[in-house]
């Protein structure tokens, strides 16, 4: 006799990506979407914004901004197979910390103060440590100080050092004969 049940299984393909980190500026990164079984497919990234391809399996993403993109990978050999995915490219911000140098009189206080970042440490040749925005000093000699800024809210480097120099100038020694 004939069989009272039949077994059918339909077996799909699917594909796999991964989210990716870059920082704005930054170098651009490759994305992939490899599929996990060997096939002929076509694949179609969404939206069509800083990818250098939108029908490839690994378009190279140029820094833009964040960017969730759908991707939809079609099986060319089975009809309504398509498996879609999302994946989100997150570019960070980076950060510069700029300060200025000065010129004050031997004796004189010089007040540096940096930008940029959210945390600061000072540091002169000697290796003395200073912590804030804004630091007093008052260097007997021309010194060079080193800031280094830290952000809370930057997932990118950029530029987390200056340097500021204060000239000291000598007072003129006067003598009554």
């Amino acid at each position: 006799g004939c069989p009272t049940s039949t077994k059918i299984v339909l077996k799909g393909s699917d594909f796999m990506v991964k989210d990716a980190a870059v920082c704005n500026g930054g170098t651009p990164v490759k994305l992939t979407a490899t599929p996990t079984t060997a096939g002929d497919y076509t694949f179609k990234w969404e939206p069509k914004v800083n990818l250098d391809c939108y029908d490839c399996p690994g378009p190279t993403f140029t820094p833009g901004t964040t960017t969730t993109y759908t991707v939809t990978m079609i099986d060319k050999n089975i009809a309504n197979c398509d498996q879609v995915k999302q994946v989100k490219v997150t570019v960070g911000a980076s950060f510069t910390v700029q300060t200025e140098g000065t010129t004050i009189c031997e004796g004189d206080k010089a007040t540096l103060t940096a930008t940029g970042a959210d945390t600061y440490s000072w540091k002169d040749p000697a290796g003395t440590t200073y912590n804030g925005a804004s630091i007093d000093v008052t260097p007997t000699v021309t010194t060079t100080y080193t800031v280094t800024g830290t952000s809370a809210t930057a997932t990118c480097p950029g530029n987390p050092e200056a340097t500021a120099t204060v000239i000291v100038k000598q007072k003129p020694v006067v003598e009554a004969t």
